[in-house]
């Protein structure tokens, strides 16, 4: 966390030419892009290799059968990236067809990754925050654009419900997937609660855990449970409520809002891709733990400077249109 606070802290303040923002960010695309490649092949073989890798449990059966493979901490942190690549995809387009081309085969190369890594949780954010990067319709977060974005959510959240909508939808997301992913049989799961209303295997098991976890939070929300290893461990924010209470999780808190206003307050524009970055990295936060660097690097670091150099191009071509004019 303190390093890539370090990162983008020097970028913001120091960075003027923007040299070091295009370094970082052309770095971690090019990284990226050839451990997904490298990847490919032994998820081929093994759809859960990347999903198993993390897992103690199979980490000693698959870690040395799968050199060079991309985390599932990273995979994470990816789905953190969607909303300013698809807002650079657009903004892109009408200065250099090369260049448009270019960001949507990289956004295309980390997404399928994503989808491909069997982290359910990263995939449904990046989903959701692919599609508010296409609708961005202007570079102003106001009233508006959060309210738009909250009835969205909402609107979304009903169609979730819908047995109709989802139940076709799911079989066809589906019939895309191998049967022997993870994502597979989480589909599965959701069909079945939404025919039945019952939650089973790992739908039932994450709800029972966040349960347990809210359960011993209310039971001491000041200063944290006296029972830790109660602490369920899979979801970063309310493990941290029931582990260390209101009183002190307030600082990291701060330390978490402050820098996010230290970066918004210094885009131009791309606040709006950001905000919508921010909502979707809390509900990974929310809904996760165990992602490590994937989360703490990516949203404190690389997402500031992909934001910051969407910010450079734009600039640099409203300077080029102005020049023509």
């Amino acid at each position: 966390m303190t390093g890539a606070l370090v990162i983008a802290e020097y970028t913001f303040k120091y960075d003027k030419d923007y040299k070091y923002t295009k370094m970082v960010v052309f770095i971690v695309i090019l990284a990226n892009s050839v451990m997904t490649f490298l990847s490919y092949p032994q998820i081929v073989i093994f759809p859960n290799v990347i999903r198993y890798t993390f897992s103690m449990e199979h980490m000693d059966d698959y870690i040395d059968q799968a050199p060079w493979l991309i985390t599932y901490q990273t995979c994470h942190g990816l789905s953190l990236l969607m909303a300013p690549l698809a807002f650079m995809i657009r903004k892109s387009f009408h200065v250099s067809n090369t260049r448009f081309i270019f960001y949507l085969f990289i956004t295309i190369v980390l997404f399928s990754i994503i989808y491909l890594s069997n982290a359910t949780t990263a995939l449904i954010i990046a989903i959701m925050l692919l599609l508010m990067g296409f609708l961005i319709r202007n570079e102003k977060l106001n009233s508006k654009r959060i309210t738009t974005f909250a009835v969205a959510c909402l609107v979304l959240g009903l169609l979730s419900t819908s047995k109709s909508v989802m139940i076709p939808l799911l079989e066809g997301l589906q019939s895309t997937m191998d049967e022997r992913s993870s994502n597979y049989g989480k589909i599965e799961e959701f069909k079945h609660n939404l025919r039945t209303g019952e939650r089973e295997g790992d739908m039932g098991e994450r709800e029972q855990l966040y349960s347990t976890s809210l359960e011993l939070f209310v039971g001491s929300p000041i200063i944290g449970t006296n029972e830790p290893e109660r602490i369920s461990n899979h979801s970063w924010f309310f493990d941290r409520l029931a582990c260390h209470g209101i009183f002190f999780i307030i600082p990291l808190i701060l330390l978490f809002v402050n820098h996010v206003n230290l970066i918004s307050r210094s885009l131009v524009h791309s606040k709006v891709a950001y905000a919508y970055s921010i909502i979707g990295w809390f509900m990974l936060l929310m809904l996760k733990n165990d992602f490590d660097y994937g989360s703490w690097l990516y949203g404190f670091a690389i997402l500031p400077l992909l934001c910051r150099y969407l910010d450079y191009l734009i600039d640099y071509k409203l300077k080029k249109v102005y020049i023509r004019k």
